[in-house]
């Protein structure tokens, strides 16, 4: 999962933040999600500073071989 941006500088006077970690500027993070996924049904939104990514696992394989052993 990549997920880029670019935080623009806003005015937050009076206003206390506890961690920021960066001010302003473009960014790239890239997290190895260790699963197969189905990016095609993948969602985001982005609320109140807050970014939810939804992505629904993949189902597994469910065909069955079966091969006689002699």
């Amino acid at each position: 999962l990549l997920i880029a941006g670019e935080r623009r500088p806003s005015h937050a006077a009076g206003r206390i933040y506890q961690q920021i970690e960066i001010e302003h500027g473009p960014f790239r993070r890239l997290v190895e999600l260790g699963v197969e996924v189905v990016a095609d049904e993948a969602r985001a939104s982005y609320e109140d500073g807050m970014l939810e990514v939804e992505i629904p696992l993949a189902r597994p394989d469910e065909g069955v071989r079966r091969v006689h052993i002699e």
